[in-house]
C-alpha cells in the first residue's frame, strides 16, 4: 500500500491562523486580519489593531519577512502595513507616494525604495 498517496488524499487540517506576540510577559494570539499597520520604534515594533495596539521586541526587517505571508508590505524603512486594508494611494506631483487604510483618516509615507511594493496590492490595474 502506498502510504505516500494515502497522506496527500487526507484532508489537511486547517487551524487557526494567528500571530504570536511575546509582550508584557506573556504571549498573545493575534488574527493578522486584525493587525493594520506596524512601525519600528527603537528596538521594538509597534503592532496596531482596532481595539488596542502591542509593543514587541523585534527588528522591522524580522517581522516584515514573517509577515509576508500573511499579506504584510513593508512600505518604508519603519512601516509596515496589512495590504487588504489599502483602500487608497496617491503620489505627489513631486513623486512623494502616500497610502491610506480601510477606516483610517491618518496616512502612511511609502518611501521610493519601497514605491515598488505597491504595485502587487491589486490583481488588476485598469
Amino acid at each position: 500500500m502506498d502510504t505516500t498517496a494515502n497522506r496527500s488524499a487526507r484532508p489537511q487540517k486547517s487551524g487557526p491562523r494567528k500571530i504570536a506576540l511575546k509582550t508584557e510577559g506573556k504571549t498573545v494570539f493575534v488574527d493578522p486580519a486584525e493587525v493594520s499597520v506596524i512601525e519600528g520604534r527603537g528596538n521594538y515594533v509597534q503592532l496596531q489593531t482596532p481595539v488596542r495596539s502591542y509593543l514587541v521586541r523585534e527588528s522591522v526587517s524580522n517581522v516584515a519577512s514573517k509577515l509576508e505571508r500573511y499579506g504584510f508590505v513593508r512600505i518604508h524603512r519603519s512601516t509596515i502595513i496589512n495590504a487588504s486594508l489599502v483602500e487608497e494611494s496617491r503620489t505627489s506631483p513631486s513623486g512623494e507616494a502616500r497610502v491610506r487604510l480601510k477606516g483610517g483618516a491618518k496616512e502612511y509615507n511609502v518611501s521610493k525604495k519601497y514605491k515598488s511594493a505597491l504595485k502587487p496590492l491589486a490583481t488588476c490595474w485598469i
